[in-house]
């Protein structure tokens, strides 16, 4: 890990913090960035995208934007009861919306402490040169992460959904055949597609912000000699 000469404890776990916060806050931001109306207009847009037998588009549209209304917290369980879904559906709907509702709070602790540790190192200039490189390594860190998990997804994408679905439900809770709702409106395709993309995007940013804080760095101290 860089420091700066005389750097402190306090200052080396700020650089830390960005390091650990960075990974999370960028995987989530992008988790986020897809649960949106955008892109199931997108992939219900697609040629190749499966049909949902007994739906219309615009009615699929309308049921799919419904249960992400709900799993964000922006419509109440009696809104979802009155969708056609099974009890079965319901309920795994409600152990959704408790996932996403944690996901959404460590998203806003990783953002805290990504912010509140960059403003505490930059506010000193002794100090930025620990902030770019926590961004540095941060990014590295990101990119060794999802890279690795991009090539699971796009090689073995069956078994990452099945231990995806075993790490945050019980027992074959997750489980629906294929005539459900749930199947109809957000078939494998579907969850294919956002979690390459979730990868995909988070590498992307990844790249870019271990690129300016590569630059940023170098300009500091001469970080390529050191």
């Amino acid at each position: 890990m860089g420091r700066t000469q005389q750097s402190s404890p306090i200052q080396r776990l700020a650089q830390w913090a960005i390091v650990i916060a960075l990974p999370a806050f960028l995987l989530l931001s992008n988790v986020r960035l897809l649960m949106t109306s955008a892109f199931l207009q997108y992939e219900y847009s697609r040629p190749d995208f499966p049909a949902a037998p007994g739906l219309s588009p615009t009615e699929r549209l309308a049921i799919a934007q419904t249960t992400l209304d709900y799993v964000k917290g922006q419509a109440d369980l009696e809104t979802l009861r009155r969708l056609p879904y099974r009890e079965k559906e319901v309920q795994h709907l409600v152990d959704v919306r408790v996932v996403a509702g944690r996901a959404f709070a460590v998203h806003w602790l990783a953002g805290g402490l990504l912010l509140g540790a960059l403003l505490f190192l930059v506010i000193r200039p002794g100090r930025r040169l620990l902030a770019a490189r926590g961004l540095l390594y941060g990014s590295a860190l990101t990119l060794v992460l999802l890279v690795a998990l991009a090539l699971f997804i796009y090689v073995n994408f069956d078994v990452f959904f099945v231990k995806f679905h075993q790490m945050f439900f019980a027992g074959d809770s997750w489980l629906f055949a294929y005539e459900d709702t749930l199947i109809r409106l957000f078939p494998v395709p579907f969850w294919f597609a956002a979690a390459l993309g979730i990868a995909l995007l988070t590498i992307g940013e990844a790249l870019v912000v271990g690129l300016g804080a590569y630059v940023w760095s170098a300009n500091l101290s001469g970080f390529s000699k050191t």
